[in-house]
């Protein structure tokens, strides 16, 4: 990220949320943030979370990781068009690279205001 010219705090931020293993807080955790206009939801948490963040919004883009096949779990129309607001596809570790490059395709020049 610093190669491409973003530094936390100055012009990029975090929003984290942590359901605690506690599948019933997703909902609220996921609307939070699209209430927060974050900019990318980044969602690691598996097939539930992935999903849920996929209901919460049809306009932020969603970038997730997931172990098992994402168009079985109802996330994309397909591996090579996602469609709808999922830029991206991670199978966790072998394409993180790949998440930090569609991260950056899809918020190019972010505003430091504070949020993402």
């Amino acid at each position: 990220m610093t190669e491409a010219g973003y530094v936390e705090g100055r012009n990029v931020a975090f929003e984290i949320r942590w359901a605690e293993d506690r599948y019933e807080r997703l909902p609220a955790l996921a609307n939070e943030l699209v209430r927060r206009e974050v900019a990318v939801i980044v969602s690691i948490g598996g097939n539930a979370s992935a999903v849920v963040a996929k209901s919460a919004t049809q306009s932020n883009p969603i970038v997730f990781a997931i172990g098992g096949d994402p168009t079985k779990a109802g996330l994309v129309e397909s591996l090579d068009r996602p469609g709808g607001n999922i830029p991206g596809v991670s199978f966790f570790k072998t394409l993180v690279p790949k998440q930090f490059e569609i991260l950056h395709e899809v918020v190019p020049k972010t505003a430091c205001d504070g949020s993402v």
